[in-house]
């Protein structure tokens, strides 16, 4: 096991397949502990296939502000026991494989209008903690499956080739276009679009937006405000809620099965009467 850092500069090839882009004139090899620092910020962009090899820990230091693949290189493929992420390069992709992972995402960089920072692959992943910047789950196309998301600040985006069982939000922005099973809410926001539906959801506080053609099971809102948008057709087929929720709706196309009968003061918006 040994501490390799890249020292690949602007004006290199951006390979991590060349020895000299590596600390010690070597590229890593199983069970190396790699670095990307703010001394070197050369962006990685050929050799992005190191799958076979089974490191230990990839970690990309705050300051990092070099680039990771690309929509037309593709992604850094890479097989290890502990992720990190903290750089703020304009964009960063990532294949973590089918290994047992859980990613750590504390800040990205995007300049790119409606673009995001990381952008994650992978079929093993556990939890995916996100404490800041710009993450995308799952590209078009690509697929990513996780048990669960941690996020207390930034924003990601579910795509609809990503997969996560359950949302724990303590304060950040979730948007997704996929079927979620359970929503923990305590802070923050979260947005269901497209065909997007989601079994339970349990609301402490922050907003749930409902713009998509999916199904709520059950909600529990113990707080916070759900607000049901106009357009698509959609049902939430059991609504309980206590003191301190609201719920803005247009009933024309918000379909409410059961309602719970709350026995403290809430607060109901109706666009249409």
């Amino acid at each position: 096991m040994a501490k390799v850092i890249w020292i690949g500069t602007s004006s290199g090839d951006g390979s991590w397949s060349t020895t000299s882009n590596w600390s010690g004139g070597a590229v890593p090899t199983t069970s190396d502990d790699v670095y990307f620092t703010a001394e070197y910020v050369g962006s990685v962009k050929a050799g992005l296939d190191q799958s076979a090899i089974g490191l230990n820990s990839v970690t990309f230091d705050p300051g990092y502000t070099g680039n990771v693949g690309s929509t037309t290189a593709g992604y850094l493929q890479v097989t290890c026991s502990s992720f990190t992420y903290a750089g703020s390069g304009s964009y960063a992709y990532f294949d973590l494989g089918s290994g047992t992972i859980a990613p750590v995402i504390n800040n990205t960089g995007s300049n790119r209008r409606g673009a995001y920072g990381v952008y994650l692959k992978g079929t093993g992943l556990t939890n995916v903690e996100v404490n800041g910047g710009l993450v995308q789950i799952g590209y078009p196309g690509d697929t990513c499956s996780a048990s669960t998301l941690n996020i207390t600040a930034g924003t990601v985006l579910i795509n609809e080739s990503g997969s996560i069982t359950t949302v724990n939000n303590y304060g950040g922005s979730v948007t997704s276009y996929t079927d979620v099973t359970t929503l923990n809410q305590y802070r923050g926001s979260y947005t269901m679009e497209r065909a997007a539906a989601l079994t339970t959801a349990h609301v402490e506080s922050g907003n749930i937006n409902l713009d998509s053609s999916g199904t709520i099971t059950t909600l529990n809102l113990n707080g916070g405000m759900l607000t049901s948008l106009a357009g698509n057709d959609r049902t939430i087929t059991t609504l309980n809620w206590k003191a301190g929720s609201s719920l803005s709706y247009f009933p024309a196309n918000t379909t409410i099965t059961n309602f719970s009968s709350p026995t403290e003061p809430i607060l109901i918006q109706s666009t249409q009467l």
